[in-house]
Order: structure tokens, then sequence, then C-alpha cells
């Protein structure tokens, strides 16, 4: 579910609603949802997230159409509805929205498939967007937005306690709001590529809450077995 991601997201659930990149087509509403949110943000800025078409390709009308609704700033996703996350991300595409963007005076960030801060050096540079989301590549490794991408050689300990600090915010901020089931599906993302990641994945998504989960890490920390330099 991307919920968040107010008229790009391919979910069928979301669409059914008549919400995220279904709003594609409907560019009217759209223009009432942007001056609503507008309205209700007292004055902070309101960006939209969108795809570069529902069915195809339609960047020339489509963020033609956003531009002219003024929204703060645009983050352009690389496919279509369609596709959802299929394919490659068309940066071409994106490239020409960003200049339409740029004669509007309105930033465009541009977004897919990015895997590195090099690799978003390298689109930007590209594309001529304003910025570079990138969403994939960085669950289970925030890492990613660092030059070095370190993910691969920091010490497993150092690893494991980002998982323990992760279940700690989560449990903070949503404690008696939302089940902490929902965050142990981004925990186990980070346990990979060493000795015993696959016990330790099952036991994750098992965890009922943060102080669970720095049990789970403490006790597999204390299997010497399990961090030998090895790879599963």
């Amino acid at each position: 579910m991307c919920s968040s991601d107010l008229l790009g997201c391919p979910d069928r659930s979301v669409l059914r609603q008549g919400a995220g990149s279904s709003l594609i087509r409907e560019p009217a509403l759209v223009a009432e949802i942007i001056q609503a949110a507008r309205e209700g943000a007292r004055g902070l800025p309101v960006s939209v997230k969108t795809r570069i078409g529902y069915s195809q390709n339609t960047v020339e009308t489509w963020i033609g159409q956003l531009i002219g609704m003024k929204p703060a700033a645009i983050t352009l996703h690389g496919r279509t509805r369609k596709q959802k996350y299929l394919g490659s991300a068309d940066w071409t595409a994106i490239a020409h929205a960003a200049q339409m963007a740029r004669e509007a005076g309105i930033p465009l960030v541009g977004n897919g498939d990015v895997t590195s801060w090099q690799h978003a050096m390298e689109r930007a540079l590209e594309s001529g967007v304003d910025g570079v989301m990138i969403g994939r590549a960085a669950i289970g490794n925030p890492w990613v937005f660092s030059p070095e991408n370190t993910r691969k050689k920091i010490p497993l300990e150092d690893l494991l306690s980002v998982i323990i600090e992760h279940a700690g915010l989560y449990q903070e901020h949503y404690d008696g709001i939302k089940s902490f089931a929902n965050v142990r599906k981004h925990l186990k993302n980070y346990v990979a590529d060493f000795y015993g990641a696959k016990s330790l994945r099952i036991a994750l998504v098992h965890a009922e809450s943060a102080a669970h989960v720095r049990q789970i890490v403490e006790d597999f920390l204390h299997n010497e077995s399990a961090i030998a330099p090895q790879h599963e």
C-alpha cells in the first residue's frame, strides 16, 4: 500500500477507490484536490507525486495539466500505472517533463530504478531534474543515501543495531496507533548476505515489540557461529 503516493500508487485496492494513479485520468478532480490541500496546509507547500501516464506515456498532456495547477513541486515516477513496477523507468520521459516544469518555474524530482547515490547523481545530470527520489533501493538499506553506500562494508553488529533502532522508533511513534506487526516486514529487509540470516529473518517476522526485537538480535549476536564471515 502506498497511500501517501497521491497520484502514483498502482495498487488495485487503491484504484478501486478512485484514488492513486487512477486520478491521472481525472485532471479536474486533481485540481480540486490540490486546491483543497493547499487551503488545508495553511501556507505549507503542497507537492504532487505521480507517474508518466495511466496506460501509456502521456507526459506532454498530463504534466502540462499538473503544471497548470501550480504545485510547489512534482515528483515523477518513470513508469505508467499499467507497468506498476515492471520494466524499466523511462528517464527520457522524466527529462522531458523536467524541461517542461523548468520553463514553468516548478521543481521536478525524478524517481525510478535509482540504486545508489552515484546513480542518483548520474540521473540528475543526464535528465536535468532538480532532485532524485530513491524508493525501493532504500528498503533495508538506509546507507544507499551515502556516497560510499556502505551496506556491505559495515560490521554486522552495527547493521543489526539499526534494526533495533528502527523497531524502537516505530514503537515510540505508533504505539497504540498501529500494530507492531506492520514494521516486521521492514525489519527483515535488513537481513541478508550473512551466515544465519534466514533464521534471523524468521525470528524477526514473529517479533511482538521493540524489546522483543532487541532480545532476538542480542541472542543472535551471542551465537558465535552466526557472526562468522560467511555468506548465507
